[in-house]
């Protein structure tokens, strides 16, 4: 049966592939957990009733790293080359390995594509990626203060086109002054990352 196959061997592996899993994390995350936090804040951003189609796209946005496994989100920034090889490697991954097993009538290369081109989906998992680095801050890993700017940061540009973003950008930069995260805790390293 399909549908067993394609969660036997792409959803459950989601369980398994740990989420930010290059930096020191004092509760890992895996991307299964990512992607439903993702689809709530999908569903906190604009609406349940409003976004059907957005919440199954937030649920499979990642849906190919249970092969892949997850590149970090600072690295596919480093060089548009890698940026560009990663977006290949996705998309080859869900063409060859994931639709195999994926049930025709699921139109799952749809969903799948929404989330790789729609803002909302992009800002829903910068606000996942903050939500998570935050908690660990509050944890006292404070090896995760850049990230929590540097979300800030990407919510930041994005806000500049979508407005409807204002209040998300307000309540996160609010936060991270509350824990006096600035832009000091950015490595000089990592700055290429605010102009991405």
């Amino acid at each position: 049966m399909r549908e067993i196959d394609f969660l036997r061997n792409h959803v459950q592996h989601l369980r398994h592939v740990r989420w930010f899993n290059t930096m020191p994390c004092l509760i890992p995350m895996s991307v299964a957990e990512h992607s439903y936090v993702t689809a709530v804040i999908v569903m906190l951003m604009k609406g349940a009733g409003d976004t059907p189609d957005m919440l199954k796209a937030a649920l499979l946005h990642d849906i190919e790293e249970g092969f892949t496994g997850d590149l970090n989100a600072l690295a596919k920034r480093m060089d548009n080359g890698i940026g560009k090889a990663w977006k290949r490697l996705k998309r080859l991954t869900m063409e060859n390995i994931v639709l195999e097993d994926a049930p025709p009538e699921w139109d799952l290369i749809h969903f799948w594509g929404m989330a790789q081109n729609d803002v909302l989906l992009k800002a829903a998992d910068i606000v996942s990626m903050w939500l998570y680095c935050i908690e660990e801050v509050d944890l006292g890993n404070n090896s995760m203060r850049h990230v929590c700017y540097i979300a800030e940061n990407w919510l930041w540009k994005l806000k500049d086109e979508h407005d409807w973003l204002e209040p998300w950008v307000a309540a996160i930069a609010t936060e991270n002054a509350f824990r006096e995260i600035h832009e000091t805790d950015v490595p000089a390293s990592l700055h290429y990352v605010l102009n991405a």
